[in-house]
Formats: C-alpha cells, structure tokens, sequence
C-alpha cells in the first residue's frame, strides 16, 4: 500500500470515525450550541472527494450492517443514505442556530 492509499485510507477512517460521533450525539448539539462541531462535521464530509465519501459509506455501511441486522441492502447505499442523515442533522442544528 503506498502513501496516497495510506492517507486515503486514514481520511476515510477519519470520516467514518467523526460520522459515528456525531450520530450519536447529534440529539444534543442543538441544545449544547453545538455548531462549531456542526460546521466541523459539515466541512469534513463537504471536502471529501467522491472516490472518498463511497468509501467512507462502504465503511460505515459495513457497520451498519452488521449491528442492524440488514444483510439484503448494500453496504454503499446505506452508508451514503447515512451520510446524508448526517449532513442534513448537522444543517438542522446550524439552521436552528440562526434563529
């Protein structure tokens, strides 16, 4: 594996990691103010590269998968329904912020 497979790797994992966080406490970002993180989550998944957000939502697809129970859907359609779970939540909070 060689340093761009390496970095893009650490991206992804990075991705799927930042992902899962904010999943689980997305519930309390609006209430704590939370849009710094928001707008942090949103940036990362916005500079992904294409090649890097299928990846991210094979990685947490993969997850999902196994901890729900769902093995008749593919991987990359859940994680990218995930994903975009995840951008819409955070732009709920920052959109909340604003008013």
């Amino acid at each position: 594996m060689g340093p761009a497979s390496e970095t893009s790797q650490l991206d992804v994992e990075r991705v799927a990691g930042i992902a899962v966080v904010s999943a689980a406490r997305s519930g309390g970002y609006a209430a704590i103010g939370g849009t710094t993180l928001a707008r942090q989550i949103l940036s990362a998944v916005d500079e992904m590269t294409p090649p890097q957000r299928l990846a991210a939502g094979e990685v947490i697809g993969q997850a999902l998968i196994e901890s729900d129970h769902l093995p008749d859907l593919k991987t990359q359609v859940i994680g990218e329904l995930w994903i975009r779970d995840l951008e819409l939540t955070v732009w709920h909070v920052l959109h909340a912020d604003r008013r």
